[in-house]
């Protein structure tokens, strides 16, 4: 599928692309809204300035794709993978990223301020090596998140407790979200 013939059928009313191949497509500043993209594969997608609030991107293939400036407020991201995606100046917040795979991820500030994640479940996501300078990860779910090796300079973490975030190698232990 192209992506025209994703946005063409989106407008029509088309919601549910579950599984669907989308490997680097060009979707810049899409509406996407609301759009079931569960399982789908958008490894090196571009959705820079995306709308994708209330999406369910459940289990799907994010690797290097850029998401720059996307708002994913809301979205449904449990065990997605988002190895190595660039998520600068992104809004994740209300977003369930429970499980999800963010390691070398790119969540920093790109002119003014990092991505959003206040109020975010990040229940046992993997940041490991990740760039979180300067984001907002206020008020965040972040018990047996690994940040191991994260950078974390600016990050505000206001209301976040961190006590059971792992950050180091002693740290690890099988936390079930991923083998």
């Amino acid at each position: 599928m192209t992506a025209s013939d994703l946005i063409n059928r989106y407008d029509q009313g088309q919601r549910d692309f579950r599984g669907i191949w989308l490997r680097g497509v060009n979707l810049r500043g899409a509406n996407l809204a609301g759009v079931d993209l569960s399982g789908a594969d958008l490894s090196g997608a571009r959705l820079s300035s995306a709308n994708l609030i209330g999406a369910s991107l459940r289990g799907a293939l994010l690797v290097a794709a850029t998401l720059v400036a996307a708002n994913l407020d809301a979205a449904q991201l449990q065990q997605t993978n988002l190895r190595g995606a660039v998520l600068e100046c992104a809004t994740l917040s209300h977003a369930d990223l429970r499980c999800a795979q963010l390691e070398d991820a790119d969540l920093s500030a790109a002119v003014l301020r990092g991505a959003n994640l206040s109020e975010a479940k990040l229940f046992g996501a993997r940041l490991v090596d990740s760039d979180l300078r300067d984001a907002r990860i206020c008020y965040a779910d972040v018990r047996i998140a690994n940040l191991r090796g994260a950078r974390t300079a600016g990050a505000l973490w206001t209301g976040t407790d961190r006590s059971k975030v792992i950050w180091t190698e002693r740290q690890l232990w099988d936390d079930g979200c991923w083998s």
